[in-house]
């Protein structure tokens, strides 16, 4: 997120400088998320609930994250936007496989060798109800 908002050069106001303002609040507030419910998990509560509540967070960093991304496209000129195409094409290729992922589990079909193409594959069984 702080990638999005600085990159090719940060701005002084608008969005893309409310949400560098914001952004070590959204790095507290995603580790305080993990750890409950890494907690909750250990005690042996079921936390769909707070994992429900990660999940929609990191939707709403998902969208400021591009939405930072097309805001500095559109301000970019020359090399600044070259780069910010290489930055896009890149972070669309790598992060597909979470999609793939993601878009499985909300319709209950995710193939099993997409396991291995998140991190949180624990948070995401739990959600899946597995």
């Amino acid at each position: 997120m702080r990638f999005a908002t600085v990159f090719p050069a940060p701005d002084e106001r608008g969005p893309r400088a409310t949400l560098l303002r914001v952004t070590p609040f959204v790095a507290v507030a995603t580790i305080a998320l993990g750890i409950a419910r890494n907690v909750m998990t250990t005690a042996g509560a079921h936390g769909s609930a707070l994992v429900n509540v990660l999940a929609a967070f990191w939707v709403f960093v998902a969208v400021a994250v591009v939405s930072a991304l097309s805001i500095a496209y559109r301000r970019s000129v020359g090399n600044d936007r070259q780069r910010l195409r290489w930055v896009t094409a890149t972070f669309a290729l790598g992060l597909s496989g979470l999609v793939v992922y993601f878009v499985g589990l909300a319709f209950g079909s995710a193939p099993p060798f997409l396991e291995l193409a998140t991190l949180t594959s624990p948070a995401s069984r739990s959600v899946s109800g597995t």
